[in-house]
Formats: structure tokens, sequence, C-alpha cells
């Protein structure tokens, strides 16, 4: 790993589940830290690696909630309930829900995230279904 993202991923993680005055103060210690130890030259790439890390972070909370008809408080409910999607959401931390009609559904969910596609569709469902009917 090179110095500048090693910076950036300290300055992240420093930088992480803080807000206000104390994110403030931890950025310009961050600064005099690297002023200290002669690596001021490095901040413009720090920066890039910096935006890199908030980017995939944002990728890795996506939640995509896939439904037949626009999700209403109480289906969402019901569907963060489900055994199936903590499953399938159970290692993202502070997620950020997208939700998706989807109109080609039948009915149930689908719900998307970048390491797990959960379907609890009709439509799966009735597929299933109607392989095991023509298996036996």
């Amino acid at each position: 790993m090179k110095k500048e993202e090693r910076y950036a991923r300290a300055l992240y993680e420093s930088l992480e589940n803080v807000a206000g005055e104390e994110r403030e103060r931890r950025f310009n210690n961050f600064i005099r830290l690297l002023g200290i130890r002669g690596h001021t030259w490095l901040l413009s790439r720090i920066k890039r690696e910096f935006t890199k890390l908030i980017r995939d972070d944002k990728r890795n909370r996506t939640v995509v909630i896939s439904t037949p008809s626009p999700l209403d408080e109480a289906t969402e409910k019901k569907i963060k309930e489900d055994p199936r999607y903590k499953a399938a959401t159970d290692m993202i931390h502070e997620a950020i829900f997208i939700p998706l009609h989807t109109p080609h559904l039948i009915g149930g969910f689908q719900v998307k995230t970048r390491e797990h596609r959960l379907d609890a569709s009709y439509k799966n469902k009735l597929i299933q279904f109607y392989k095991a009917l023509v298996s036996h």
C-alpha cells in the first residue's frame, strides 16, 4: 500500500462517525502531522485516494429494494423484517436505501447489494414451483 493510500485510509477512519468541531479538529491534526513528517506534497494524492474510499463506501452501503408497486412505509418495514433481507444486508453499516418501482415483478421483492442478490419475488417462487412439478 502506498503512503497516500495509507494516509487516506487513516484520515477516512479517523473522520468516520464524527461531525462538527471534532471532525474539523481531527482534520487539522492530520494536516499538522503531514507537515511535521514533511509529507504535505502528498495532499493531492491523498485527496484522490480519500475520494475513492468515499465512493467505494457508498457503493458498499447501497441497498436497492425492487417492488412491483411504489414502496410505502408498511411494505418497507415488512421487507426489512424478513429474515432473508436481514441475511443479505447484515454486514452493511448505515445502509443507503434506494427503493425501485419495478412493474414487471408480479409480487414480492428483490434486494440487491454490492455482494448479494436476494430474489423473493413471486415470479421466482412460481418458477421454482414449475421446475419442481416438471421434475417429478
